[in-house]
């Protein structure tokens, strides 16, 4: 019974494993043209044809010419291209994100919007990447990415006018990292303002269980077995519809099967804390992510499940420890200021002997709480979501299904807004 519950923490982890022996992050810029956070613009143009510095293109359609920064430095009524999430800069291509639940949005006048997208690292499950695709926050057919330079066509046909436009990575990293290379507007004078960004912001740091892995599968019919990366959707997770109940723009750091101490599988030593400090978790070492670029008013941890996948008596003696150490850490990258809650997820639970996992994660997580607080640090708290029943553990590979993701966000959102005035 352990296995079948607890079979959710360490979904991916066998494609992790192909990731060992080749082992191996950002906010801003834009696609297409390069272009700093002022929203001047230099380096290559966008896709053939349809970019120039200037937005403008030959045949009337224009293309993304300056960025918008996840920090908020370019000023809102610049016309720029809206990046949420962590994003590699290095690549003069343009950006690429890995990381679940990464956005690119734009505002534009016109009747018609394409991107381009290329798909630069396949991940360890082999990809595809899907999106999320957004019109005028209608939520349209999603679409994959597996290849290079693929230009898909957005929407056509709009009414002349103002219209907004969002890509959402649904899936992980490890279904690999793309690039972003361009809007293509057409119909219309181009890109306008971005769109306003929410008032408040939570980074959500997990493994698969929050961010959505297999949550439009069903364990009995379409995923049996098996893990197909369309049925991933971020947008339909925990951490989703918890930025939604209190306004808060999310940033998902999350990757199947890893840990705090330990990974999924053995011999992955790529856990949670090393993967934190990476604008791209995949491949190789990847860019270093600068946590001051974004710092959030909340972080909420949803860690423990894999390190005591085995049962207690394999679980890492030094799960407290590195955990605490972790918590230190988020102290250094972003300061006392945003509020920590030590997630204990709905499905680790007590089921006796061997199996008696949620008792041991509690006490050690209130260990790190009686750890902070003896440094002054009153902003640390556990959280506990009550026990799943089996008959929410749809997902793919056991995960929670969609109104499960939904439930378990209204108790986050009410402990939230108990602890943050003003949310």
């Amino acid at each position: 019974m352990r296995r079948s519950v607890l079979a959710l923490f360490l979904v991916a982890s066998m494609s992790s494993a192909l990731a060992i022996g080749a082992c191996s992050s950002s906010d801003g810029g834009g696609g297409g043209a390069t272009t700093g956070a002022d929203g001047s613009s230099g380096g290559p143009g966008g896709p053939d044809g349809t970019a120039a510095l200037d937005g403008s293109t030959a045949d009337g359609a224009t293309s993304d010419g300056a960025p918008g920064v996840d920090g908020g430095a370019v000023d809102a009524a610049t016309p720029a291209v809206q990046f949420i999430g962590r994003f590699d800069e290095t690549d003069p291509a343009g950006y690429r994100m890995g990381w679940p639940g990464s956005t690119v949005a734009a505002r534009f006048d016109g009747t018609g919007v394409s991107v381009r997208l290329s798909q630069t690292h396949d991940g360890y499950s082999m990809g595809p990447t899907w999106f999320n695709l957004v019109i005028d926050d209608v939520v349209k057919t999603p679409f994959s990415v597996a290849g290079l330079a693929e230009d898909h066509v957005l929407a056509s046909g709009l009414a002349p006018g103002p219209h907004k436009v969002e890509i959402e990575k649904r899936t992980e990293a490890n279904h690999g990292t793309v690039r972003f290379e361009g809007f293509t507007f057409s119909g219309g004078t181009g890109l306008l303002a971005p769109p306003a960004r929410r008032p408040h912001r939570i980074e959500f740091i997990s493994e698969s269980t929050i961010d959505g892995f297999g949550v439009e599968g069903d364990n009995t019919t379409t995923c049996i077995g098996t893990a197909p990366p369309q049925f991933d959707n971020v947008r339909k997770s925990l951490a989703m519809y918890t930025g939604a109940g209190v306004a808060a723009e999310v940033h998902v750091t999350a990757y199947s099967g890893k840990g705090i101490a330990k990974n999924g599988v053995m011999g992955d030593t790529l856990t949670m804390p090393i993967l934190f400090d990476r604008a791209l978790p995949d491949p190789n070492n990847g860019t270093p992510w600068t946590h001051a670029k974004w710092v959030p008013d909340a972080i909420v941890i949803s860690l423990g499940g894999v390190d005591y996948g085995d049962g207690v008596a394999l679980a890492p003696a030094d799960f407290q420890t590195k955990y605490a150490a972790f918590v230190a850490k988020l102290r250094t990258d972003y300061g006392n200021a945003p509020y920590v809650i030590l997630a204990v997820w709905s499905q680790i639970k007590n089921l006796g002997g061997n199996d008696q996992l949620r008792a041991p994660v509690e006490a050690a997580l209130d260990g790190v709480v009686a750890t902070r607080t003896g440094l002054g640090d009153a902003k640390v708290s556990r959280f506990s979501f009550p026990e799943a029943d089996p008959s929410v553990e749809t997902g793919c590979y056991s995960h929670a299904n969609d109104a499960h993701h939904q439930a378990m966000a209204a108790l986050l959102v009410a402990e939230l807004k108990a602890k943050i005035a003003g949310w």
